[in-house]
């Protein structure tokens, strides 16, 4: 953990996930954690499991519709208790900037979920970011979440108790 995020507030979490059907339940979780609008970035190889946890999320919202990855729309939006962006940047490697795409990483009055975020060459600042790494042949997923310093306590409680369950 660099000191840079020490000072700025930033909090972390450690845990691991095994199979898809826990990786969506730990996404609703996150997603029934927040009362505001954030942006998330989903960080992982291929096939690690960020859409899966995006599909938790944006079900939890109250979205019943079928989530799949926006790789090759860049994005999908989705109606529900917050309105939902959900973005995939790999196509727009090495890019400085989305604004011709008519790309809006920035609104605030919606959850934003980013996959790829590391594709471009601007920093996308997260709220919450969530690195994904395959574990035990594939079988498991270790889970790294960092938190911005403007997430609230229950948001950050609610996603710890996930972390420490037996």
């Amino acid at each position: 953990m660099n000191d840079d995020h020490k000072s700025k507030g930033y909090r972390f979490l450690e845990l691991k996930v095994v199979g898809d059907e826990e990786m969506v339940e730990f996404g609703q979780l996150i997603g029934e954690s927040i009362t505001a609008p954030l942006l998330i970035t989903l960080i992982g190889d291929l096939g690690a499991g960020k859409t899966t946890l995006a599909k938790g999320i944006i079900a939890s919202q109250g979205v019943d519709e079928v989530v799949t990855s926006p790789t090759f729309i860049i994005q999908r939006e989705y109606e529900g208790r917050l309105p939902v962006r959900h973005l995939d940047l790999y196509r727009f490697s090495g890019a400085r900037s989305l604004d011709l795409m008519d790309i809006d990483l920035f609104d605030e009055d919606t959850l934003r979920l980013v996959e790829w975020p590391n594709a471009v060459e601007f920093e996308v600042e997260a709220d919450i970011e969530v690195k994904i790494e395959s574990i035990d042949d594939g079988e498991a997923r270790l889970i790294r979440i960092t938190f911005d310093q403007n997430v609230d306590e229950r948001t950050y409680e609610t996603i710890a108790s996930f972390a420490g369950r037996s």
